[in-house]
């Protein structure tokens, strides 16, 4: 495996490069132990919250922002 990512956990926003296999990752450009788990995370499950709009009828407004209430899988397909 050979990926890039930006961690997203801290403000910092670390570039990370990411070699190894998932049983031996080896993650280097982080500041933190956060990016290592994000990096792991990220690889292994990634999970996003969804904003969205919802359209609605019947109420002052036509549509309304709608969230997941937390983090969903992505899909791969």
């Amino acid at each position: 495996m050979d990926k890039k990512l930006v961690c997203v956990v801290c403000p910092v926003g670390c570039r990370m490069q990411l070699t190894g296999t998932l049983e031996d990752l080896q993650v280097v450009g982080n500041v933190c132990d956060k990016g290592i788990t994000y990096a792991y995370d990220e690889i292994t499950n990634p999970l996003r919250v969804v904003c969205t709009t919802a359209k609605i009828t019947g109420g002052i407004h036509s549509v309304i922002p709608v969230r997941t209430d937390k983090p969903i899988p992505t899909s791969t397909n």
